[in-house]
């Protein structure tokens, strides 16, 4: 299940986005600090270190320089060279990576959610997915949140009859989450626990492709 796609190769070249401001200095890279994502994350500290200067850059531009607010973040993820979901996705995202719930995403947050986005292993790219759908962290997915994420996606799923849809169409929506309800809500009550909608993300991967 991948969230964005960028190449790392491309980032290490400088290629993936345009050259910073002459006038930008970005902040003294701390080794120990890289070392530390490095060693949290697949990212090596050769990778992390490009990540942080295309992050430092972005927060450059307004206080504090270590981390990037709501506001910031999309132009964050395009400074790696991903493509920055829609406004309400992007909301969730950055509730998401901001672990320490102080309204900001400094560098670790940052680096360790791409890696878990982009290359991490499937449990921890479900974790993230089951995150973002469970808007109001009560540990379990409601039909009312699974259906706000993906009125937000514009992207195309697949019902149990196999017809493709767009997710812009709410009747869509609401029939395909009525399908998997029944389907893999096991203990009928009413929302999806994790490990079950670690089973409908296994038979819809479409809907961890946030774009």
């Amino acid at each position: 299940f991948f969230f964005f796609f960028f190449s790392v190769s491309d980032l290490l070249m400088g290629n993936a986005v345009k050259k910073p401001d002459p006038g930008a200095v970005a902040p003294e890279s701390d080794p120990e600090e890289v070392q530390q994502i490095a060693d949290s994350c697949r990212f090596s500290v050769e990778e992390v270190k490009a990540l942080e200067a295309k992050f430092k850059q972005v927060c450059l531009k307004s206080e504090p320089h270590s981390a990037v607010s709501a506001a910031e973040f999309a132009e964050a993820l395009e400074a790696v060279g991903s493509s920055a979901p829609r406004r309400e996705l992007l909301n969730r995202m950055f509730q998401v990576f901001d672990t320490a719930k102080n309204g900001q995403v400094d560098l670790a947050e940052f680096v360790l959610g791409l890696a878990a986005l982009t290359q991490g292993h499937s449990e921890e790219l479900c974790e993230l997915v089951f995150a973002i759908y469970d808007l109001d962290n009560t540990g379990a997915i409601s039909k009312s949140e699974m259906m706000m994420i993906m009125s937000a996606m514009g992207a195309a799923v697949t019902t149990a009859n196999k017809n493709e849809f767009s997710s812009q169409r709410k009747e869509d929506i609401r029939q395909f989450v009525t399908e998997v309800f029944q389907q893999y809500d096991k203990d009928h009550s009413g929302r999806l626990r994790y490990e079950e909608f670690v089973a409908v993300l296994r038979d819809h991967p479409e809907l961890a492709r946030f774009k």
